[in-house]
């Protein structure tokens, strides 16, 4: 991300941040905020996902979330989208439009988003993962049945025998 990117949406969430009647300082509202109007750009935060990837959930100003958090955000979605598009053999942009037509057309930024919240804020480990109170060993495809362990999920989101996007 070009360094005048980075200053302005520090800049933005530094405003946005700090516009509470008592003065403090409201970062995990300042990245939803921004992220309603530029869902593609903005991604959202909370106290959990600063504590797991910045490694303390008080690393909440302006500089952390534009110099430190979305470039890791950054970096995860184009190594999504690398994966999608290595393993389907097809270009970046057919990447990106399968992954959003597998995930209801949500955002890149929203899913990574969502991800953190679960692994994060939720803190929730790949083999701890919950589902209807039950502990999730495995991820099952929706279309073809076939039964990928934890491990497998974690490496790809993508069905090794159809293609399909996983869910737990």
């Amino acid at each position: 991300m070009a360094e005048e990117i980075k200053n302005t949406v520090s800049s933005i969430f530094d405003q946005v941040s700090n516009c509470t009647p008592t003065g403090r300082c409201e970062s995990t509202d300042a990245s939803k905020m921004p992220h309603t109007m530029l869902p593609d750009f903005f991604v959202m935060w909370d106290r959990g996902i600063r504590r797991g990837l910045l490694g303390d959930p008080e690393r909440k100003s302006p500089f952390d979330y534009a110099y430190r958090f979305l470039p890791l955000a950054q970096k995860d979605i184009i190594e999504a989208i690398e994966t999608c598009a290595n393993e389907r053999n097809i270009k970046w942009e057919d990447a990106v439009k399968y992954i959003r037509n597998e995930c209801n057309d949500k955002t890149l930024t929203k899913l990574v988003d969502e991800f953190n919240y679960v692994k994060y804020t939720l803190n929730i480990s790949s083999f701890q993962q919950m589902k209807n109170g039950n502990q999730v060993r495995n991820a099952i495809c929706p279309v073809c049945g076939k039964i990928h362990t934890l491990q497998e999920y974690q490496e790809s989101r993508f069905c090794r025998n159809c293609g399909k996007f996983l869910s737990l």
